[in-house]
């Protein structure tokens, strides 16, 4: 193999990068699709709880009280303790095998939540279904950060990867794809709210099943085309064995991670003092937690638009229809947010201002102003603005993370862990059914959380940037004595112990890569505005 500085120097032919580009593309139509699709029907469960509640499960199973903000406890402890292990078995295990059997489990309980009779049963099915879902959202963000998301990017360049992230986070979507070249013949919106309405008018009461027991037997049977199509078609790790890859992909695949730097090789143990170190030692972790944290409780109020609608006095159908704009206007804005975002090539202003739509949403809603219009345009300025920057917030986590694949891993694990741990204590403090349809309580105090998440944001952007200038200050030093030396030169001394200063502490260049912990320990990718 190459020495890493001619691996970092390497000029690809035109037949190179047409093969690197078909390769792109045969990643695209299956790492795409399996998240895209996986996260509508992810979505669509989620909501699935709060439409049929209003739609005939409350008198079905007979839910009194508190009933509904257990069932969401229920999942959120599943969930909570599944998702960092699962995570760490993903990154050591082949996806292609993993995932998909997360989703077959996955969809025998979504088929028993369609038989449910009891509030108990309820409780057991919830709680298995966020044990075995907790592996995908962390799992997906994971993946495409591993396949996708290197210092350069390994499959695409960082100009298109908020493209990619924003696509996978197009909630209730399928494939509006063309953004990153895989052409879509249909742009479909598929909403909880909008399936459940139609099933009520068309399906309640066939083969004597309610239409919110079709909802979910219609989301299990999409998992289980969706765990098909995963065994046949996700990606393994580059350089794993992908079956549908051939030898020269699989070397094209490893070549290019060598190029950044990278190994292909998934040994070793997450729990190194190295991995430790850069999890709890740096700034990362603690920004982006509380950033995330703030976001998805400030999100809160998206999840009751239907009840708050139903207990205003709407029957279940136009209930469930109140749902579908917000859906649609929050597909737009992402897409557009993170169009924005790469073109302007900052992460932190289109963040910063569209969560500042969710503060004039709060405020709204906090004083209640009737007709209930008003209070939907609150609900949409909330949906659109802090909805739309979900991905962003995650593509800056892995333009920032980028020393090691088990460190990202663990932050997105230890993220998703704390946001769904502060939902599971705000379900029953923020949104008790009980308090509807005012939950003052609620909307008042997410006015809070969403002025800390601006505040968590600008202060990531401050870190970012010092870490950029002592990053600059590090690539000046070795030239501060010759003003002739270019940066090449510079790049090759410090790989090669010759030119530039004294560099004789270094090891000579081998055959292998060095180890990260051997490397200069930067966080930041750098973009040039923020």
């Amino acid at each position: 193999m190459a020495s890493e500085y001619e691996l970092l120097n390497e000029e690809l032919s035109d037949s190179s990068r047409e093969a690197e580009r078909a390769l792109v593309r045969r990643l695209d139509r299956r790492l795409l699709a399996f998240a895209m699709v996986g996260n509508v029907i992810k979505v669509l469960d989620n909501s699935n709880l709060a439409n049929a509640y209003i739609s005939g499960l409350e008198e079905d199973i007979h839910a009194t009280g508190l009933d509904y903000n257990w069932m969401g406890i229920a999942f959120t402890c599943g969930y909570l303790i599944m998702q960092t292990p699962s995570n760490m078995i993903l990154s050591h295990t082949r996806p292609s095998v993993y995932l998909p059997c997360l989703e077959i489990a996955w969809c025998m309980l979504t088929f028993a939540m369609a038989a449910v009779q009891s509030v108990n049963g309820v409780y057991v099915i919830r709680f298995f279904l966020g044990l075995f879902e907790a592996g995908f959202w962390p799992g997906v963000d994971y993946l495409p950060a591993w396949v996708l998301v290197h210092k350069r990017g390994a499959w695409y360049q960082k100009c298109a990867v908020c493209h990619v992230w924003n696509i996978r986070h197009i909630d209730k979507v399928l494939f509006p794809s063309s953004l990153i070249g895989v052409k879509s013949k249909s742009n479909n919106m598929l909403n909880s709210g909008l399936l459940q309405a139609a099933l009520l008018e068309t399906m309640d009461g066939t083969l004597g099943i309610s239409g919110w027991r079709w909802t979910f037997i219609i989301d299990g049977s999409f998992t289980a085309v969706l765990a098909v199509f995963g065994l046949k078609y996700l990606p393994d790790y580059p350089g794993n064995g992908t079956p549908w890859l051939s030898e020269e992909e699989h070397k094209l695949a490893i070549r290019r991670l060598a190029r950044e730097g990278k190994s292909s090789s998934r040994k070793g143990s997450f729990f190194t003092k190295e991995t430790l170190r850069g999890l709890f030692c740096t700034w990362p972790l603690y920004m982006f937690m509380i950033a995330w944290v703030s976001l998805h409780i400030s999100m809160g109020a998206t999840a009751v638009l239907g009840i708050v609608a139903r207990k205003s006095g709407y029957d279940a159908v136009s209930s469930n229809l109140f749902t579908t704009p917000s859906t649609f206007l929050n597909m737009i804005t992402v897409v557009l947010n993170g169009f924005l975002s790469d073109r302007l090539r900052t992460r932190q202003w289109c963040i910063v201002y569209p969560a500042i739509l969710g503060v004039i949403g709060y405020c709204m809603l906090s004083a209640f102003v009737q007709p209930f219009g008003i209070l939907w345009i609150g609900f949409l300025l909330i949906h659109a603005g802090l909805g739309s920057t979900n991905s962003i917030v995650m593509t800056w986590l892995n333009e920032i993370v980028i020393e090691s694949n088990d460190i990202r891993a663990l932050t997105i694990a230890l993220m998703n862990t704390a946001s769904q741990l502060s939902q599971m204590a705000t379900s029953l403090v923020l949104w008790p059914v009980t308090d509807a349809p005012q939950y003052h309580l609620g909307f008042t105090t997410c006015i809070f959380f969403v002025l800390l998440f601006i505040f968590s944001i600008l202060c990531i952007g401050q870190f970012q940037k010092i870490e950029e200038r002592n990053k600059s200050r590090i690539m000046r030093s070795p030239v501060q004595e010759s003003e002739d030396i270019g940066m090449e030169d510079v790049t090759k001394g410090l790989l090669s112990g010759e030119e530039g200063g004294d560099f004789s502490d270094l090891d000579q260049p081998s055959h292998e890569p060095p180890h990260p912990s051997q490397r200069a320990r930067v966080h930041t990718a750098t973009l040039p505005e923020h």
